[in-house]
């Protein structure tokens, strides 16, 4: 009998998955994924395979690689929040806001006051 992955009769390979092959201290994501993060930044593993990175502080492209596990059906919602220590409504505006604005859609919108503040007349005599 054969062990090889092609048979040489049929053409037919197994349908073993590849080995999950990923530095120790990744946190897994469901079976076949992978997350590491230090202060370097992040990275996230598929099948052994470095299918994202990200710097210190590159916030949207660590938006991006949870939103991509879950729309590619990789992970669960519920194994993706965990692993990236997010909770599944932020996961799911991350989602939201990716499908209706693409990578901007994950880049924070800047804080602070929407419109110029008045100042009354009172106010400006006080200063």
């Amino acid at each position: 009998m054969e062990s090889t992955l092609e048979n040489e009769n049929s053409g037919l390979m197994t349908g073993q998955p590849p080995l999950p092959l990923v530095p120790a201290e990744t946190i897994p994501i469901g079976d076949a994924a992978g997350i590491y993060e230090d202060e370097r930044g992040g990275a996230v593993f598929i099948w052994g395979n470095v299918v994202n990175t990200w710097g210190p502080g590159d916030e949207p492209l660590r938006r991006l690689a949870a939103v991509q596990l879950v729309e590619t059906g990789t992970a669960r919602p519920i194994e993706v929040s965990r692993a990236f220590d997010i909770k599944p409504n932020a996961l799911w505006r991350w989602r939201r806001d990716f499908t209706e604005s693409g990578l901007a859609g994950l880049i924070d919108a800047k804080k602070g006051p929407k419109s110029q503040r008045l100042v009354t007349e009172e106010v400006a005599s006080y200063i």
